[in-house]
């Protein structure tokens, strides 16, 4: 549900030109080369903790996306079952979040780490390729890790991680 072709997108965004600011550049580990991104065009939709209070109102076409898959995403564990394995008191829903944003309740603050400079790495390779993005803002899946500084080293490290020292001494 949460993840898009750009065809899906297209048509959200043709729909509502507001659904762009809730979709995002998704990469995948085996994406990842050294010094560069092969990316397949694939994107996420990314609905924070406390989005379900004003979804349907703003983004009126994300939200009847979503309601497509409206029973796959209640039957998720952390839409089912709170922290301490009990109902919320007061709560608008049973479990840790509203069953139409995304797990492990995403905040701004958290958000926008992603959209700093830093540098991208598969989970799983026999070469491992660094990816320094600074200007793409892709938001790496499970299969992917990221190294994210406010510093000025990420070219350093990403020169080193990618060379024969590296290669050699992590092998």
């Amino acid at each position: 549900a949460f993840y898009l072709t750009a065809n899906q997108r297209d048509a959200l965004i043709e729909e509502d030109a507001a659904s762009a600011d809730l979709i995002v550049k998704l990469i995948r580990g085996r994406e990842v080369e050294a010094y560069k991104i092969d990316w397949d065009d694939t994107y996420q939709l990314i609905i924070k903790f406390g989005a379900h209070e004003y979804l349907e109102e703003r983004y009126p076409a994300v939200y009847r996306h979503l309601r497509a898959f409206e029973d796959q995403l209640r039957a998720r564990a952390q839409c089912r079952y709170s922290r301490s394995r009990s109902p919320a008191a007061g709560s608008a829903f049973v479990g840790q979040h509203h069953w139409l944003e995304l797990d492990n309740n995403p905040t701004d603050d958290y958000l926008n780490l992603f959209r700093e400079p830093k540098i991208i790495y598969p989970e799983i390779t026999k070469w491992l390729g660094f990816f320094l993005d600074r200007d793409h803002h892709y938001f790496p899946n499970n299969k992917a890790f990221i190294i994210n500084s406010r510093g000025d080293s990420l070219e350093y490290l990403t020169a080193f991680f990618n060379s024969t020292l590296f290669r050699c001494s992590f092998m």
